[in-house]
This record gives structure tokens, C-alpha cells and sequence, in this order.
């Protein structure tokens, strides 16, 4: 039997359902802050790869049990691009509104 672990409580309430307040009037970004930011996306993106690397590492092994573990572990190999491509969405847009081109 699988038991899936909820990574928040039950009285928590998930990062995207929380009230945003957004300022009323327009921001403006110095270009040290865009780069700060930059930064900070790079890195995100960096610790998402790994860890979908060690999913995908640990599911390849796991996939020399069961039938049914095979069956669970090909829901969970087509999560991995459907993950990539949520952050690279967010890239895409992220670097549209600040002006970031990548080379």
C-alpha cells in the first residue's frame, strides 16, 4: 500500500491560495534587483532539476519491483515534464516582463 505524505498541514494553507496584496501603483525595478531576481530563478530552476533528477534515479530503481509499483512509478515519471515545463513557463514569462534575454 502506498501512503502519500501532504508537505503542508491541515490547517496550512498552500503558498498559492494565500491572499497576495500587489502595490496599487507601479514598481520600478533598479537593475541590480532584476538581476538579484535573475539569480535567485537560476538557482530555483538548478535545485528543481536535481531533485527531479533524484526522483527520476530513485523511481528507475524502484521500477525492478512490482507491477503495480511499476504502474504508480510511471504516474510519477510523467510528472517530471510536466514540472519542467511549469518552470520554464514561468522563465519564459518572468524574462518577458523584465526584459531578461538568455543566450
Amino acid at each position: 500500500m502506498l501512503y502519500f505524505v501532504g508537505l503542508m498541514s491541515l490547517t496550512a494553507m498552500p503558498l498559492f491560495e494565500r491572499p497576495v496584496h500587489v502595490p496599487k501603483e507601479p514598481i520600478t525595478l533598479a537593475p541590480k534587483q532584476i538581476e538579484e531576481l535573475n539569480l535567485k530563478l537560476s538557482a530555483l530552476r538548478h535545485d528543481i532539476a536535481n531533485h527531479l533528477t533524484v526522483i527520476v534515479t530513485a523511481a528507475e530503481m524502484a521500477a525492478n519491483t512490482s507491477e503495480k509499483a511499476r504502474q504508480h512509478l510511471t504516474l510519477l515519471f510523467q510528472q517530471v515534464p510536466k514540472i519542467k515545463d511549469a518552470v520554464n513557463g514561468f522563465t519564459a514569462e518572468f524574462d518577458r516582463t523584465l526584459g531578461i534575454k538568455r543566450s
